[in-house]
């Protein structure tokens, strides 16, 4: 279902309701998935970096060089690697 809508969007470059009038999806819908899709984006980000400075970590760098590293706060830091 996500592919047919993404592809209607793609037909339509971008426009939701052209997107909705070729599909059978309403703009609602369609807006929903686009969200979801930032949405599921963001946290594959986020855990990326999480994953980066556990890694980081683990090669025993200071909490102040892998925040200069990834451009993050030290507290993020932190609570990123006492979290793992």
């Amino acid at each position: 279902m996500h592919d047919t809508i993404m592809d209607a969007i793609n037909a339509c470059n971008g426009d939701i309701k052209a997107a909705a009038k070729k599909s059978r999806y309403t703009c609602e819908r369609i807006r929903n998935l686009l969200r979801e899709k930032a949405r599921n984006a963001s946290k594959a980000e986020r855990q990326a970096n999480i994953e980066e400075v556990r890694k980081l970590a683990a090669q025993k760098i200071s909490i102040s060089e892998i925040a200069k590293i990834t451009g993050k706060p030290t507290s993020t830091i932190q609570q990123w690697i006492k979290k793992a």
